[in-house]
């Protein structure tokens, strides 16, 4: 079985790039989360329904501390069916919950930091994840098996497609390289965390982020070929790891990202709303000027003109047609030619949208951007 439906993961929502967010120094809690939820608007705005594992929505601060209905409303969708499918390998939410309590050690939990202690898991996170069980028994978010599709048809396995070398000699480097080897996604965030903390030479510290980089696209390659889905990522582009065979990376215009992060509930709601066709377009076809037009109408539906604006068009309309007038009369064209060169050239003066660079502007891509990778196959 496979699905038509678009579908989309976003990178930094995965848990252990969700707690690097949170104890990056450089950001403060409300930027983070502002982050986080621009995120999801964009994932949500170019590729319809999101995918979290089930790590990714119960090991994660940001859930946690984020009600199933306040989440609805930052993404404009109605309370009842939010867009959002769980994967797990257990057949409930909740079962896939105890499981990974079950596991204790077995299971790293983010949430419970580099020392945890034995009794981390307290009420109020035990209440926090309840509200989200409570929310895939009710059907407010999707649910799906991680490793086979609805009907029980087997989805590929999970391989990521990576095969990393370095000329750096350095001991940092060949640690994470090593790491990517053994499966455990902590493992590789752990390396490059020592890695940083522990060379001293600036060209060591931009090999070990390509590396780091080059694992996070095939990961997420590997994420969206095993599930038929998309992804995204807002890290800088500079980091952006190589496209993998049959995919493309596509820069997301930084202003439409900016959009989705700034905008008001309601506003977003309008925005999601008007840009259905944009989206299922882009869908259909994957090509930049599908994702260009679809932050073209964003931004139109967010512009709304100014008393100013309105009435210099009028203005310009009416100069227009008395120019026009003006040269038809009897006997002008006997004058200098200078005259009808000077009206011609207010006339383009007048007539031009000189407020339509802007718009452009605000869709092409720029230092903001995120980081789209679509099938082409």
């Amino acid at each position: 079985m496979t699905t038509s439906r678009p579908r989309i993961f976003v990178a930094e929502l995965d848990s252990v790039a969700t707690r690097r967010l949170y104890s990056d120094h450089q950001l403060t809690d409300v930027e983070v989360e502002a982050r986080l939820v621009g995120a999801l608007r964009l994932a949500h705005l170019v590729g319809g329904e999101i995918l979290v594992t089930d790590a990714m929505l119960l090991d994660s601060r940001f859930f946690t501390e984020l009600e199933p209905g306040e989440l609805a409303t930052l993404l404009g969708s109605s309370p009842q069916r939010l867009p959002l499918t769980v994967l797990h390998r257990e057949p409930t939410l909740a079962e896939a919950l105890e499981a990974k309590v079950a596991r204790g050690p077995g299971f790293r939990w983010q949430l419970a930091g580099p020392t945890p202690a034995e009794d981390w898991i307290g009420p109020d996170l035990r209440a926090e994840w309840a509200r989200w069980v409570r929310a895939s028994e009710r059907g407010q978010i999707g649910s799906e098996p991680l490793l086979a599709w609805p009907d029980g048809t087997a989805k590929p396995a999970f391989r990521v497609d990576l095969d990393l070398s370095s000329t750096s000699e350095a001991g940092e480097v060949a640690e994470l390289i090593a790491s990517t080897s053994r499966g455990d996604r902590s493992a590789v965030f752990d390396a490059y965390d020592r890695g940083l903390a522990s060379a001293t030479d600036p060209a060591v510290h931009e090999e070990l982020r390509r590396l780091r980089s080059a694992y996070n696209t095939a990961y997420f390659d590997a994420m969206a070929r095993q599930h038929e889905a998309e992804w995204v990522t807002f890290t800088d582009t500079g980091q952006a790891g190589a496209q993998a065979p049959g995919r493309e990376m596509m820069r997301v215009s930084g202003h439409l990202l900016e959009t989705a992060t700034t905008a008001p509930p309601p506003v977003f709601a309008q925005i999601v709303h008007a840009t259905t066709s944009e989206r299922e377009a882009f869908f259909d076809g994957r090509r930049r000027r599908h994702l260009l037009a679809l932050a073209f109408r964003a931004d139109a539906v967010t512009s709304v003109p100014s008393l100013w604006q309105e009435v210099r068009g009028v203005a310009r309309s009416v100069v227009f047609a008395l120019l026009a007038v003006l040269i038809a009369v009897p006997g002008l064209s006997d004058q200098a030619g200078w005259l009808a060169w000077s009206v011609f050239a207010a006339s383009v003066v007048l007539a031009v949208p000189w407020d339509a660079p802007a718009v452009i502007r605000n869709v092409l891509p720029s230092r903001l951007d995120a980081m789209l990778s679509v099938s082409r196959s």
